[in-house]
């Protein structure tokens, strides 16, 4: 785990291979921590690396409105070198996302947004290996 430093704030992040040429980013709810993802990685990573990324990052903080997390993951992105970013995000994330590509939409290539009820297990797998084209 590293952690970026922004604007006074830390945000914890993640970065693993990815069996895709493009960069995935995963955004879980507030509610949850990064480790929600951990079974859908060990997933992913079953197949060859192929030069893409997953980053997975700890983005909520209830002291810091909207826009100012979505400035913060933009940065956290661009300091990164990310490219054709494809985002998944959960709950309210979504707002976070969807403010994100107001404010930079050259950044991300495609989004899948469950605003509600995301999919869990081989379901979210399913939803994940069509997105990201596997």
């Amino acid at each position: 785990m590293a952690l970026f430093q922004h604007n006074n704030r830390g945000i914890s992040y993640r970065m693993e291979l990815a069996p895709f040429a493009h960069d995935l980013v995963l955004l879980q709810a507030s509610r949850l921590n990064m480790d929600v993802w951990d079974p859908l990685v060990e997933w992913l990573q079953e197949s060859p690396a192929a030069g893409g990324r997953i980053l997975i990052c700890d983005w909520a903080d209830s002291q810091i409105g909207t826009e100012d997390l979505a400035k913060d993951l933009i940065r956290l992105l661009q300091t990164l070198a990310l490219q054709s970013v494809r985002v998944v995000a959960m709950e309210d994330a979504v707002q976070l996302v969807q403010t994100a590509q107001r404010l930079a939409p050259d950044l991300f290539e495609k989004t899948l947004l469950f605003a509600k009820n995301p999919p869990k297990g081989a379901d979210l797998e399913d939803e994940i290996s069509e997105f990201c084209e596997l």
